[in-house]
């Protein structure tokens, strides 16, 4: 599968997959210093039958398009828990009125962020 991509991007890697690199794909130890110990977002990437460019790809954080690439577990979940604080602060802030008809028929949402 690797010799058969046109196009891979590689981040940090293990020794042990440095070292199937290595060998599989004759990378040499200058370019695998490009996947050793980097931050997220930095690598080396692979076009064609051997061309390596090693990259900067890193996004802003406050960017859309970090929203849609992020794959780290931890900002995901921080970022759907101050959701959900900012949601059941809203509700807690209707007015009566609007509190009552909702809890006579909530939805499964409205029954979380409530507490009904």
């Amino acid at each position: 599968m690797l010799c058969n991509s046109e196009y891979i991007a590689f981040f940090n890697q293990s020794e042990i997959e440095m070292e199937i690199l290595r060998n599989t794909l004759r990378i040499s130890d200058n370019l695998l210093e490009y996947v050793q110990n980097t931050p997220p977002g930095c690598g080396l990437l692979k076009f064609g039958g051997g061309t390596f460019i090693p990259g900067d790809m890193r996004i802003k954080s406050d960017s859309a398009m970090y929203k849609l690439a992020n794959t780290n577990f931890h900002e995901i979940q921080n970022a759907k828990c101050g959701k959900q604080k900012e949601l059941k602060n809203a509700a807690q802030n209707l007015p009566e009125n609007v509190r009552e008809s909702i809890r006579d028929a909530p939805t499964e949402k409205e029954t979380v962020y409530l507490g009904a």
